[in-house]
């Protein structure tokens, strides 16, 4: 090893200078820095020249194939008896014949056009104000009022109401064809429009106007609903529900 302790500064320096080493500082510190280099890399030429280690390969053993197990054969004795399927009948009091499922029936089509639904109270106001509108007498709607009062009073149905007191809300299916004019429900003479300004289902002969006969008397009229007028509704119904 190179005694650098005994060079100058400026040799000092140019060792430094050409190992690319600082320079600066005291003399003691260059000769230190100098020799800290040559020990490194004299560890850097003994490691290159040691030759690498070699490792012995371990033996690895083989794993022995496994010999696949056979199944027992089973002995014709112990096996299980299976039944035989039983021989189809031909008897035709055994057969029974396939019904099929009943479909469900169809629903009932709806014939009022989407409109909202009117109660008998609100249907009597709206005839009520209709008729003020246009200046018609309120004899009709009020007595159609009294009988639907009566008929909630005697608990009837809705629906029982509006049939005694003959106004029907404005969400009910229209009819098939027009009634004929003198053709209509009970014989009334206003065919499919009602009198007394305001429109109806044959309410001129529940009210109190007196209409003229064949032969020129004078007839009044019962409030109550006639025989041809349930059995055309129980028609209508059994129509509608086919």
């Amino acid at each position: 090893m190179t005694d650098y302790a005994k060079k100058t500064v400026a040799e000092l320096h140019e060792l430094l200078k050409a190992r690319s080493l600082p320079y600066s500082g005291k003399k003691a510190e260059l000769v230190a820095r100098l020799q800290e280099n040559d020990s490194s890399r004299a560890a850097a030429v003994e490691s290159e020249a040691a030759p690498p280690a070699t490792t012995t390969p371990e033996t690895v053993e083989p794993i022995p194939a496994q010999q696949p197990t056979l199944a027992k054969p089973v002995d014709p004795v112990d096996a299980p008896a299976v039944p035989a399927p039983p021989a189809p009948s031909t008897d035709p009091s055994t057969t029974t014949n396939s019904v099929p499922a009943s479909t469900a029936p169809a629903s009932t089509p709806s014939f009022a056009a989407n409109l909202s639904t009117s109660t008998l109270e609100s249907e009597l106001e709206k005839r009520k104000a209709r008729a003020q509108r246009f200046g018609a007498s309120l004899d009709q709607v009020n007595e159609a009022e009294k009988v639907a009062q009566r008929a909630q009073r005697f608990g009837l149905s809705n629906g029982d109401a509006e049939e005694k007191s003959g106004v029907k809300g404005l969400d009910e299916a229209l009819p098939e064809r027009r009634e004929r004019k003198f053709g209509g429900r009970g014989g009334g003479g206003g065919g499919g429009r009602g009198g007394a300004g305001f429109r109806g289902n044959g309410n001129r002969r529940r009210g109190n106007t007196p209409r003229i006969g064949e032969k020129g008397q004078v007839q009044k009229q019962s409030p109550g609903i006639s025989e041809k007028d349930r059995a055309a509704a129980e028609a209508r119904k059994k129509r509608f529900a086919a």
